[in-house]
């Protein structure tokens, strides 16, 4: 059995990404994935663990423990990991993960480069010289770098990296959440996922403020911001598991992608089909919404009112789309930039 190992930016238990649906789908493709949870990079981060720990944005979602096929390796595993591993998927990019690919890494190395490092909050402690060190990792023998953004791939070719897209796709609970009755569905407005910098939550207010009840789901890393939005009205809820929020999200009619600055413009979140994939209308700002063409996906950035979008398209369910991506073909897909062939290796 092929093994690959995804050196991974965020913990299993954190909020459900990239990382985790390609391990998923990998596994379901007969490989023994390694899923490295990522170690703490420098001081700073460490003295910030009990204040967010009182915060609630260092949390631990309902996510299944286990899936078959796939290992969360805890810190130990950076300098503990024998190997040898058959591919590696790379989102933290420094001298410890070289070290690391080097040590244990005989096939192909993928740097998924779907953060851009230089605009993320600083609560996520960037990686100690990312900058050289992804160029490093572009350089490795049997190394090709992808991303999940076109905005994402034009800025990595500035950086002198050539990167294959491989947009985001829809988890399988998604896929199969049962949906109710347009009728039966909620007129509030859903956000669901962490609450960042790169969120534009004004929308959240004008809505509240037009008189659009906006329920907010997920983890709010800013103090001040969740004081205003709960000052505005929006009602906040903590997160839940990836089997949850897709029930959820299919009882609402429109859902909120929105987003503001240069972070946004190289994002595509990978919640973008989960959100289409519910059958509601979702409404984008912000992003690049080119990589999830489809009938529900409304842009803001054309200036329309987001309260009288929302009420204009809550009226009516949106076409369904004639098929979505899933993990497995986008698995598909980053395997092939790899390299490697369709089938499972023996």
């Amino acid at each position: 059995m092929p093994r690959l190992l995804i050196v991974a930016s965020n913990r299993w238990g954190y909020l459900w990404q990239r990382h985790q649906s390609l391990a998923v789908a990998a596994a379901a493709d007969g490989w023994e994935v390694d899923y490295l949870q990522p170690r703490p990079r420098n001081l700073g981060q460490i003295a910030s663990y009990p204040m967010r720990m009182i915060r609630k944005t260092r949390v631990e979602q309902e996510h299944p423990a286990t899936y078959d096929g796939v290992s969360v390796i805890g810190r130990r595993g950076w300098t503990g990991s024998t190997g040898p591993y058959d591919m590696a998927i790379v989102y933290l990019p420094d001298l410890l993960t070289e070290w690391l690919l080097r040590r244990v890494v005989r096939g192909p190395i993928v740097y998924d480069a779907v953060l851009d490092w230089a605009t993320v909050p600083k609560a996520w402690f960037p990686p100690v010289g990312w900058r050289s060190s992804e160029r490093r990792i572009a350089r490795m023998p049997r190394a090709t770098v992808s991303t999940d953004a076109p905005g994402m791939a034009a800025l990595l070719a500035t950086r002198g990296m050539t990167a294959a897209v491989v947009p985001p796709a829809a988890d399988d609970a998604f896929l199969a959440a049962a949906h109710p009755a347009w009728e039966d569905r909620s007129r509030h407005a859903l956000y669901f996922g962490a609450v960042r910098a790169e969120v534009d939550v004004t929308v959240f207010e004008r809505l509240v403020a037009a008189g659009v009840p906006v329920d907010v789901v997920g983890v709010i890393d800013d103090d001040a911001v969740r004081e205003r939005l709960l000052a505005a009205g929006v009602s906040i809820e903590p997160p839940i598991g990836v089997e949850a929020i897709a029930a959820r999200a299919a009882r609402h009619r429109v859902i909120l992608l929105p987003y503001r600055g240069a972070r946004g413009a190289t994002l595509a979140p990978a919640k973008l089909f989960n959100a289409v994939a519910s059958g509601a209308w979702v409404l984008a700002s912000g992003i690049d919404t080119a990589v999830a063409a489809a009938p529900g996906l409304v842009s803001l950035d054309e200036g329309e009112d987001p309260a009288e979008a929302v009420v204009r398209l809550a009226e009516r369910a949106p076409a369904s789309p004639q098929s979505l991506p899933t993990w497995a073909s986008r698995w598909t897909q980053l395997r092939q930039v790899a390299g490697l062939p369709g089938k499972v290796l023996s």
